[in-house]
């Protein structure tokens, strides 16, 4: 899972400077944010739909081999 890519790009559209105002955003802890934008598997899922919520973002799941 890499969305670190991804968010950081959204970072720069939505004008947010760093991820201790990311966290503040997504109402996570500094640390869970480091964690999903180190693409660490131990990031969960309801942080990483928070941090895409804040970044007008949308997860989308696709079956596999489409």
């Amino acid at each position: 899972m890499e969305v670190s890519k991804i968010f950081g790009k959204a970072m720069v559209d939505n004008e947010v400077k760093g991820f201790k105002q990311l966290s503040e955003l997504a109402g996570i802890s500094y640390e869970r944010t480091i964690r999903i934008m180190k693409d660490e598997p131990s990031a969960k899922m309801v942080d990483v739909i928070a941090v895409a919520d804040c970044l007008n973002l949308k997860l989308k799941f696709i079956v596999k081999g489409e």
